[in-house]
């Protein structure tokens, strides 16, 4: 771990080349020594953690790092880190498929040595590649075979990781459809049942749904932004993700009453648009700024800012 933690310190100061280098030295590491990747979920989840690490603390500040703005070179440095952050769906098929045939047929999984020293921004970049891999992701019965060998928490973190690669990657309908499917895989395992639920369970389905609401909206309102066709979507799906949004936020403050899904319904408000909803969202969001202390109100009132001038908008 102390490898990991170096790798941190360096991904804190911008150097990224050493940060990769010591994160995936600890992936290798963790990985040598696992005896049972699927039988010791804290071992497990160190290694999504790594995974986590790698995308959100160095390949993406890298791919947006401006301190080398200028040349080809540079620009061609940051397209390969940005390219980088496809390699992880890789090993996150291979970590999802081997366990759940070694899950079923007793034998250890090996499926990570390979993968760690293959990540590059090669192969793993085409889109053939990445459309190949979504059939893993997107897959109820896969998904529920991995609540089988592992828990709620490790399925929902294995799922935000592919749902925001995706995102990045401009595939915002196969990341819902992601979340939708690790939903209802749940459902299907009968993880939702509120006698065998436990509160942990209880907690992570709960961010789940959160998850799968906030990719709903970001997809939403960066379409109704796009200018160019990958983002763009067609109104009936617009308008069938927003209700699927809508089911799930109910379902949430129905369970719970915390401000962040508050926040939430008004965004939602604000993108299915209309008089009444935007009254509302104004609404939603005066109330959660103030109930907030000042210094964690900023986004909040750049919501409100934004629907009092009548701008539907969405923070994400």
């Amino acid at each position: 771990m102390c490898t990991y933690g170096t790798g941190r310190i360096y991904a804190s100061l911008t150097f990224y080349d050493a940060a990769e280098q010591n994160i995936k030295e600890a992936i290798q590491s963790l990985t040598d020594h696992m005896p049972d990747a699927f039988s010791d979920l804290s071992l497990l989840k160190d290694f999504l953690d790594m995974m986590g690490c790698l995308y959100r603390e160095v390949y993406m500040p890298a791919a947006y790092n401006t301190n080398d703005t200028d040349g080809v070179d540079a620009v061609n440095k940051r397209t390969s880190w940005s390219d980088k952050t496809r390699g992880l769906l890789s090993m996150l098929s291979s970590l999802i498929t081997s366990h759940n045939s070694s899950a079923v047929d007793g034998t250890k999984s090996e499926y990570v040595e390979d993968e760690v020293s293959t990540l590059t921004c090669d192969s793993d970049c085409s889109e053939n590649i990445l459309h190949t891999l979504q059939s893993t992701f997107t897959s109820c019965e896969v998904l529920a075979k991995v609540l089988c060998w592992s828990s709620c928490r490790v399925l929902h973190e294995i799922v935000s990781l592919a749902g925001q690669i995706y995102l990045q990657v401009g595939m915002g309908r196969v990341a819902i459809k992601i979340y939708a499917c690790a939903l209802k895989a749940c459902e299907s395992n009968g993880v939702v049942m509120e006698n065998t639920c436990t509160e942990d369970v209880f907690n992570q389905l709960a961010e789940l749904r959160r998850d799968y609401v906030r990719c709903i909206l970001r997809v939403c309102n960066d379409g109704s932004h796009a200018t160019y066709s990958t983002l763009y979507h067609p109104p009936g799906d617009r308008l069938e993700w927003l209700k699927d949004a809508e089911l799930a936020l109910t379902v949430l403050t129905t369970a719970s009453h915390r401000q962040e899904d508050m926040e939430l319904w008004a965004d939602l408000l604000c993108l299915q648009g209309g008089t009444r909803n935007e009254l509302l969202s104004v609404c939603l969001y005066a109330a959660c700024f103030i109930s907030q202390h000042a210094e964690e109100s900023t986004e909040v009132k750049c919501r409100l800012a934004h629907s009092l001038a009548r701008k539907s908008v969405c923070m994400y």
